[in-house]
C-alpha cells in the first residue's frame, strides 16, 4: 500500500510523544515495551500497534532501517535521538484537530480528573476496583462515556 515518507512516520511517533507529554528519552523508555533498556523491533512493533499509530508495514520496514541500519534488532538511543531530533508532531496533531500546548492541556486536565477521582474514592472508602464497578454503571465490564458521565453526575465531579 502507498505509505507515508520516512519523515512522516517520525513526524507520527513524534505528534503521539508530544501528546502523551514525553520528550524523547521518555519516548525511549515508553517503546520499550518489555523494560529492558532497549528497544527492540519487537518493542517498537508493539509500541506503535498498542498507540495505533497505524503504520504500514512498509513504512516500518523502512523506520526499522533507519533506526537500526546494521540490523542488530535493536535501537540505539542514540539512532532513536537522532531520528526523531529533527521530527515534528504538530503538523500531525494539527491534522487531527489538536492545537499546539492543547496536548499538554488534555494530559493536564486527564490528570486533573483522575485526581478528583482518586480523592472520591478515598472520601468514599472505596478501593479501585469498587470504584470501577461504580462507575461501570450498566455493568458490561467497560466504563463507556455513559457510565462516565452518569457516575461524574452522581458525583457531582462536574463537567
Amino acid at each position: 500500500g502507498g505509505g507515508v515518507a520516512l519523515g512522516g512516520v517520525l513526524d507520527i511517533i513524534s505528534a503521539a510523544l508530544e501528546y502523551n507529554g514525553l520528550d524523547l528519552d521518555m519516548g525511549y523508555g515508553a517503546f520499550d515495551a518489555d523494560g529492558d533498556g532497549v528497544v527492540s523491533r519487537e518493542d517498537l512493533q508493539k509500541a506503535t500497534s498498542t498507540l495505533q499509530l497505524q503504520i504500514t508495514p512498509s513504512d516500518m520496514q523502512n523506520l526499522y532501517q533507519t533506526l537500526d541500519p546494521n540490523s542488530t534488532g535493536q535501537v540505539s538511543k542514540k539512532a532513536w535521538l537522532d531520528a526523531l531530533s529533527g521530527a515534528s508532531g504538530e503538523e500531525v496533531l494539527n491534522s487531527l484537530g489538536i492545537q499546539q500546548g492543547e496536548a499538554l492541556s488534555l494530559l493536564h486536565d486527564a490528570k486533573t480528573a483522575l485526581q478528583l477521582i482518586s480523592a472520591s474514592l478515598t472520601f468514599n472508602q472505596m478501593t479501585p476496583r469498587e470504584g470501577y464497578s461504580a462507575f461501570d454503571g450498566d455493568e458490561d465490564g467497560v466504563v463507556s462515556y455513559a457510565d462516565l458521565s452518569s457516575a461524574v453526575a452522581a458525583l457531582n465531579l462536574g463537567g
